[in-house]
């Protein structure tokens, strides 16, 4: 029984680690956990949270305790979205299922694709229990996302940013990350972390671990073990013209910038390379901007409006002055709330836990309510 747990199964042949279904629909999470139960698999968790309910989508799992995860994505048929919610959700070495209202062979195989297997709730109810009972694998190991913090000038504060953002991912979503620092930049990790790091993968906690060098010297069956390695990665000592190498690498790209007329340069031949690839190859590119005020007297050189005109792009983050920056290991930093508050929403952003057009959307019902005096 492969997906049993084979090291740690009862006389009963009951894992000790348990399936979790995530549904809103009480009719079907119980269907679904009847089905399991009556089979011997007793160890079933029901969540009442409907996947795409941003509200409710801030919780984790362990790969300790889960086994596996089955997910009810109902009647949607966005494959992306889905995609990034199990991204951010489901540890590495977790099976998940889906399951859900549409019959569609197409949109069964674009999961499949994926190594999300899903199954019709109908009509294929007992053929996804008997497939996790039979012992024919369902995978474990999915797309790992690769998240690239580019630094637009040199001390604007990148690394610190990016090594939040990696800890932040780690413990608020409890699943596997590799946060690497380029060797092109400024060998600043072992002092971020208090730790001697040099050619090989250094761990901080169970789910952060730390790389000083290439990604590329780091074997791909070791990085797909992470939901998310992040690259701390300076693109101001680069050649625009070599951009698109760095985009071909990665699937979302964290600008950081100051308001200096240079780095916004350097972020703009960024951003122009990502259109040009978008619209000769279709290609999808995630972009984020973050303005990093590391220097007081240049916080008010330019507005968030005009950021955003000159770049093309929303602002997703304005990191304040931060007055005392230089602790022992840069996780012990105590962050003002203002700056935590933009990190973790820029965190969120980046991971597909909440939305620019949610932001906007709260944001203009709270200046509603303001107005009314509600």
């Amino acid at each position: 029984m492969l997906l049993l747990d084979k090291d740690k199964v009862a006389t009963s042949n009951v894992s000790i680690r348990k399936i979790s279904i995530i549904s809103d629909r009480d009719e079907v999470s119980n269907q679904i956990a009847q089905v399991l139960r009556t089979r011997g698999l007793e160890n079933v968790e029901l969540l009442n949270i409907n996947f795409l309910d941003e509200d409710n989508n801030r919780f984790s799992f362990s790969a300790e305790d889960t086994l596996g995860i089955i997910v009810d994505i109902e009647d949607s048929s966005n494959v992306e979205e889905v995609l990034s919610f199990t991204r951010r959700v489901v540890p590495q070495h977790v099976w998940c299922c889906l399951v859900g209202d549409s019959d569609s062979i197409s949109l069964s195989q674009k999961f499949t694709q994926e190594k999300l297997p899903y199954f019709h709730l109908d009509s294929q109810l007992y053929q996804m229990v008997e497939r996790v009972l039979s012992g024919e694998q369902i995978p474990t190991a999915r797309q790992t996302v690769k998240i690239n913090i580019l630094s637009c000038k040199g001390g604007v504060g990148a690394s610190l940013i990016s090594a939040h953002i990696a800890n932040m991912i780690s413990t608020e979503k409890k699943v596997p990350v590799l946060f690497i620092q380029a060797d092109s930049g400024s060998h600043t990790i072992d002092l971020f972390f208090d730790k001697k790091v040099k050619n090989e993968i250094v761990e901080i906690t169970n789910n952060l671990h730390i790389f000083y060098g290439n990604s590329s010297e780091i074997k791909e069956e070791i990085i797909n073990k992470y939901n998310f390695v992040i690259s701390d990665i300076p693109i101001f000592n680069i050649h625009k013209e070599h951009f698109s190498d760095l985009i071909y690498k990665g699937d979302c790209f964290v600008l950081i910038t100051d308001r200096y007329i240079g780095s916004l340069r350097v972020a703009k031949n960024f951003l122009a390379e990502c259109d040009r690839l978008r619209s000769m190859e279709n290609r999808f590119i995630r972009n984020f901007v973050c303005i990093s005020d590391h220097r007081q007297e240049l916080s008010k050189a330019i507005s968030k409006y005009d950021l955003e005109s000159l770049l093309g792009i929303d602002v997703d983050a304005i990191i304040p002055f931060l007055k005392h920056a230089n602790p022992k290991k840069i996780l012990d930093l105590k962050l003002p709330k203002d700056a935590q508050k933009e990190l973790k929403n820029l965190t969120f952003s980046v991971i597909g836990l909440s939305s620019r057009k949610m932001r906007a959307h709260k944001k203009k019902n709270w200046f509603s309510k303001l107005l009314s005096g509600k």
